[in-house]
């Protein structure tokens, strides 16, 4: 799924970025961390805690980062 978004907090000093939706017809917050997450099934370690808040669901889990 693809969605256009838009920057609302971008904290360098703590390594937080949280992206809002540029789409008023499907809101979501995707907010990101730099810090040490491991996948739930694998272990595998990522970079960046990831929580997305989307049709009134909350996910969590690890990512790499946001590419432009």
């Amino acid at each position: 799924m693809t969605l256009p978004y838009r920057v609302t907090v971008m904290d360098n000093a703590n390594g937080r970025v949280q992206l809002a939706s540029g789409d008023a017809e499907q809101p979501f917050l995707l907010e990101l961390e730099a810090r040490a997450c491991f996948d739930d099934m694998k272990g595998d370690p990522f970079p960046v805690r990831v929580t997305l808040t989307l049709d009134g669901q909350t996910y969590r889990g690890c990512g790499q980062g946001i590419a432009p």
